[in-house]
């Protein structure tokens, strides 16, 4: 989780956590 940890502060947006999920 540790790399997607780093585009979410790199983009600091919840839209990617959505898409981060959807693409799991």
């Amino acid at each position: 989780m540790k790399p997607y940890n780093r585009t979410l502060s790199t983009k600091g947006g919840t839209g990617s956590i959505c898409l981060l999920y959807n693409a799991l």
